[in-house]
């Protein structure tokens, strides 16, 4: 069987910024309950939040060239 992928990409200290408490625990609320759901249809397997992008290390090409930030 085929496994996919699924990854929400933006900048989370943008997002938060932008958005009161009570509109982040709605966001996360609602994502919650789609996961659960998806678990209960036996969609999705596994999975886990990633860290925030402030703490990651990435790789990108810029003009050419590849670059490294940790």
């Amino acid at each position: 069987m085929a496994k996919y992928m699924l990854m929400f990409v933006g900048d989370d200290e943008e997002w938060r910024a932008s958005q009161t408490k009570e509109e982040i625990q709605r966001a996360y609320a609602e994502i919650g309950k789609w996961w659960s759901e998806q678990v209960d249809k036996g969609v999705i397997k596994e999975g886990e939040e990633l860290g925030p992008s402030r703490k990651a290390t990435t790789v990108r090409r810029v003009n050419g060239k590849m670059i490294v930030t940790d």
